[in-house]
């Protein structure tokens, strides 16, 4: 087995490479999260921790420090956008909001997000 660090986007579904994670070591445990390491290049991911109700994410982190902190949303979001087909020409509807709806949702993508859907 080979180091799949370089090929994987900064943010992926867990269950879109389900090899990925035995690839892995883990060196720290957090809150619904974890730290993992390459076992081949040393690359650092911050992986969620199973819950059946949520999508498993794994998000690469540039160190060790404050890797429990580091803020994904935006790369969620891209995530969710991207799984829904885009953005459509339809504004949000959510008071006072004049972005984008997410294609097939009256929502925008930060509103959307805060309903908590995830792809």
């Amino acid at each position: 087995m080979e180091c799949s660090c370089t090929s994987v986007p900064d943010l992926f579904k867990l269950d879109s490479y389900p090899e990925f994670e035995s690839r892995t070591e883990k060196v720290a445990i957090g809150n619904w999260v974890r730290l993992h390491r390459c076992i081949h290049c040393g690359q650092l991911w911050r992986l969620d921790e199973w819950d059946k109700y949520q999508t498993r994410f794994a998000v690469r982190i540039a160190s060790f420090e404050g890797w429990q902190d580091f803020d994904a949303t935006p790369l969620q979001k891209a995530i969710l956008v991207q799984a829904r087909g885009g953005l459509a020409d339809a504004r949000c509807i959510w008071s006072g909001c004049d972005k984008p709806q997410v294609k097939g949702v009256a929502y925008c993508a930060d509103h959307l997000f805060q309903t908590g859907a995830r792809e």
